[in-house]
């Protein structure tokens, strides 16, 4: 007697049907929680229809595709197994004997529990009448900021030290040729030779446009 596309299985019947040995569907469960036969108190697993599919779905992707258990268990979290039972109906539609009322599972035929993860995701506020649906949380905090930013802060000494520093200003020519008459100084004082008879009245000349440009104007 053949049995009925929804009745349950027997992990022997499944490994026949999926072509994997009985431990491999075993460690298949603590890799994809999704994957959860019902279990007896004497350890045996019975396979509903959506986890015969699911099973025969990551034995494609992981054996025919290549996909790593990683890979394989980020997208069934994606949709929870939808894609995978999809591949395992194509895969087990002729020894199963699907017809065209089991073409989509019982999860797969009840959209909420496909859009379940749209519905977590939406905001607690979404079953409020309109009256007292807050708005949105940008148009609250936007005058905190504004208002913030005309404060005076708490401790300004743990301000960073680039927010306090002044523009800095180029210094006038003056201040530039005095430092560079003093560079200059600085070097003919340093030297140990005397200075040759002909650089004599320029370091003169330097001498006193030193200390013409260093007196205070009157």
């Amino acid at each position: 007697m053949t049995k009925s596309p929804h009745a349950f299985r027997s992990i022997g019947e499944v490994s026949r049907l999926v072509s994997v040995a009985t431990h491999v569907l075993r460690y298949w469960e603590t890799q994809f929680p999704t994957l959860n036969p019902v279990k007896r108190p004497d350890g045996r697993r019975y396979y509903r229809l959506d986890d015969v599919l699911l099973a025969a779905g990551i034995c494609e992707a992981l054996r025919e595709e290549g996909l790593t258990i990683r890979g394989a268990r980020r997208l069934i979290a994606q949709d929870r197994g939808a894609s995978f039972r999809a591949r395992g109906r194509l895969r087990l539609a002729e020894k199963l004997g699907l017809q065209a009322e089991d073409v989509l599972p019982a999860q797969a035929k009840a959209p909420s529990a496909v859009t379940a993860p749209d519905a977590d995701l939406a905001p607690a506020s979404a079953g409020l009448p309109k009256s007292v649906t807050p708005g949105p949380a940008r148009r609250v905090r936007a005058p905190r900021a504004e208002a913030a930013s005309h404060t005076l802060p708490l401790f300004p000494d743990l301000e960073p030290p680039l927010a306090a520093a002044p523009t800095p200003v180029d210094p006038p020519e003056r201040v530039v040729w005095l430092s560079r008459l003093c560079a200059t100084s600085g070097a003919l004082r340093r030297r140990e030779t005397p200075l040759p008879a002909a650089a004599r009245p320029l370091a003169a000349a330097l001498r006193e446009v030193h200390a013409a440009v260093a007196t205070p104007e009157a």
